[in-house]
């Protein structure tokens, strides 16, 4: 993903994809593509986005910052009209109006300026076309198993690791205020699951729960109460984990 504070793979980009489909579709239909539209996915990641969009448009541009990503999403390419190519999304190397449309998915709480970033999508993006955003409100998250004390502390340590920006979905609409962009819409669209091993992947609690321990936010008796308490949760069938995303649709003036 573009500019990211921390790596993220490809698998936990594909778990993220599987859980925000609905999301995902409705962005798509945001775009207001025609057949013979220019779209830019910024953060394509392994290209899953890009490959979608490619039979209902003229042409795709995925771009990335992380080459291992772009090498994922080149192997699985296979349409004709998608070029990826590795940059930077605070420099977009194209000229002002070259699209018809530009996106980013769960990109921007990895940047160092979000409105920055949008405002090279504003500009890329010719009068009339829209910007599409989504991104992820991981102050939102809630994983309930019956520890909210430990809850708490975990995903405070989450909080401090994640990204740079942890309330990039919920802060979406500051991060485009003074932009040339008109809003048409802001939507939050919660995720859920009780399923422990995505609950896992997506919240990523590996890296909040080893951070906790390393700094002492969680004693060893209290990380072993808290994974007890997911787990019995989880077989029990009481677990219940949400977290939103937010997704903005704007209109270049």
């Amino acid at each position: 993903m573009t500019g990211q504070a921390g790596r993220v793979g490809a698998d936990y980009l594909r778990h993220a994809a599987v859980a925000a489909a609905d999301l995902k579709a409705a962005s798509f239909t945001a775009l207001d593509l025609a057949p013979d539209a220019w779209v830019l996915d910024v953060g394509c990641g392994p290209g899953a986005d890009v490959r979608a969009l490619a039979p209902s448009t003229g042409r795709v541009v995925g771009m990335d910052v992380d080459a291992e990503l772009l090498a994922v999403a080149a192997q699985a390419a296979g349409a004709s009209n998608v070029d990826l190519l590795r940059g930077d999304a605070a420099r977009l190397p194209f000229a002002d109006s070259s699209f018809d449309a530009t996106r980013s998915e769960r990109m921007l709480q990895h940047v160092r300026e979000p409105s920055a970033v949008i405002g090279e999508l504003a500009r890329v993006t010719r009068g009339g076309g829209r910007v599409v955003l989504i991104d992820t409100d991981w102050t939102s998250l809630s994983i309930g198993c019956g520890a909210l004390d430990l809850e708490r502390l975990v995903v405070a340590s989450l909080l401090r690791r994640v990204a740079r920006h942890p309330d990039a979905g919920r802060e979406l609409l500051h991060a485009v205020a003074g932009l040339p962009l008109d809003v048409v819409s802001v939507t939050v669209h919660p995720l859920t699951s009780g399923d422990l091993d995505m609950v896992r992947a997506i919240a990523h609690l590996d890296l909040a729960e080893e951070g906790a321990a390393e700094d002492g936010t969680l004693s060893g008796a209290e990380l072993d109460r808290w994974r007890g308490a997911l787990r019995a949760a989880a077989e029990q069938g009481t677990l219940f984990a949400t977290i939103n995303l937010v997704l903005l649709v704007a209109r270049r003036r």
